[in-house]
């Protein structure tokens, strides 16, 4: 093994063993290679076989035969995955890259329509890069790679964050304490989750909307960022349960002293604390353009409560929520995406929060966080009752589920999953889904949360 590639080119190692996924070429590079081909042929045919003399055949010929090139590295082109490294197979030779030689996982920019970032992902170690956009099933074949790459690539930068202070990831930098960011510091327990879209991973701090950060798909080690900080925030957690047991406290209490002691976010103009809904814990941001702008935020969320424009609702007295996603395409670009809420409480009142802005998915969430729990638990007693809840298109009972005109037992529910703004619901005799559920209509949201809590896991 030299520079990261296998000396025997083609002949896996003794401890790789047999191969574990071969990924074949492209449909679409499959077919441009039979147009390269046929382009070839008939470029050899047109001005070498009919007219040899031509003052272009020479040049012709020289054409066709790099079509055929061409036509062959597409041909030729797949990638295997062993238990120790993965082997990319080229037109002038074959390439093979040991997993604990990996360097650096790059994914796609994932910014134009039906584009997948990991679909698009390259590895690169020492004189070596693997790429596996040009395979079928790219984003699978890169989970059954990353799955053996990005732990021991983890544990590598973890080290050396210990070790010299600070490891760098495209816009943010890695420290001991946490994320340093262009709009401050994040903790690593204050990092309440990561958001993959077409603008970038956005990193969202838990009722921080003000510091959200998107850094680009394409970042250098990106998903080993993401494991870092999920195996820190474990850490942390193990620690606080261990301190919070010495001093005589749950977690949850050692957890809001210790939130206590952390600098507050912006409140943009609202007040801190509200004689009825309790203490502020975010703001929507207002929008600004250059720096110009109102300073002021429209909605805000509290405690107990929600309120914007002039408006309040109660956690306790709301009825539906609904949160719809909309991402905007022009000519096939992603220029943007919306989110909007959509909080009624039960007299009526409508909130509606909405924005472009990279923060607007944290406050978001934020406010979810605090309503679902209570939707869902008020739901589950209602149906406990023998009630039945409508949602839309579908009616729920404690024992089934009308979807379509159909009525489903729970116990035949093999499970549910989402996709592209829907929630599919699976049963144990059917192999395609037997219905879906538009997630952007009013308690959607809380429907699939008490499927979860009624047994009807997610696949």
């Amino acid at each position: 093994m030299q520079d990261g590639l296998e000396a025997q080119v083609g002949e896996p190692t003794p401890e790789s063993g047999p191969a574990l996924l071969i990924a074949q070429p492209h449909i679409a590079g499959r077919i441009a290679a039979a147009l390269l081909a046929a382009g070839a042929v008939g470029t050899f045919v047109a001005f070498v076989v009919r007219d040899p003399d031509h003052p272009v055949a020479w040049i012709a010929l020289a054409a066709s035969m790099i079509l055929v090139l061409l036509a062959a590295a597409l041909l030729v082109h797949r990638v295997t995955v062993y238990a120790d490294c993965v082997e990319q197979r080229r037109l002038l030779g074959i390439r093979r890259l040991r997993f604990d030689e990996v360097t650096r996982v790059r994914l796609g920019a994932g910014r134009s329509a039906g584009s997948s970032a990991v679909g698009g992902a390259k590895l690169y170690g020492p004189g070596a890069k693997i790429g596996l956009g040009m395979v079928r099933d790219s984003a699978d074949v890169y989970r059954v790679i990353a799955s053996m790459v990005v732990p021991l690539l983890s544990e590598k930068l973890d080290r050396e964050i210990d070790e010299a202070g600070a490891v760098r990831f495209g816009k943010v930098t890695a420290q001991a304490d946490g994320l340093k960011t262009s709009k401050g510091l994040l903790p690593w327990h204050t990092i309440g989750s990561f958001a993959s879209s077409p603008a970038g991973m956005r990193i969202m701090p838990t009722n921080r909307p003000e510091l959200t950060v998107t850094i680009p798909n394409n970042t250098d080690n990106l998903p080993v960022l993401m494991w870092i900080t999920e195996s820190r925030k474990t850490k942390f957690r193990e620690r606080l349960v261990q301190m919070a047991a010495e001093r005589g406290l749950t977690e949850e209490q050692f957890l809001a002293a210790l939130e206590r002691l952390l600098p507050r976010g912006e409140t943009f103009g609202f007040p801190e604390a509200d004689e009825e809904f309790g203490q502020h814990l975010c703001t929507l941001p207002p929008g600004r353009f250059l720096g110009i702008g109102g300073r002021r935020g429209k909605f805000a969320l509290y405690e107990r409560g929600v309120v914007g424009k002039g408006r309040r609702i109660a956690i306790q007295d709301c009825a539906s929520v609904a949160y719809q996603v909309v991402h905007s395409y022009h000519h096939g670009a992603y220029i943007g995406t919306t989110r909007s809420l959509t909080i009624r409480s039960r007299a009526g009142t409508k909130i509606r929060p909405s924005s472009m802005r990279e923060e607007a998915e944290t406050f978001c969430n934020a406010v979810l966080d605090r309503l679902l729990p209570q939707l869902v638990a008020e739901h589950l007693g209602r149906l406990a009752a023998g009630e039945t809840i409508e949602y839309h298109k579908a009616q729920l009972t404690r024992d089934t589920l009308a979807l379509r005109g159909k009525r489903i037992p729970l116990a035949q529910i093999r499970g549910v999953n989402e996709h592209q703004g829907s929630l599919y619901v699976w049963t144990n005799s059917n192999t395609k889904p037997v219905g879906s559920i538009d997630l952007a209509t009013a308690n959607a949201l809380v429907l699939r949360n008490v499927l979860h809590e009624m047994g009807c896991g997610t696949l």
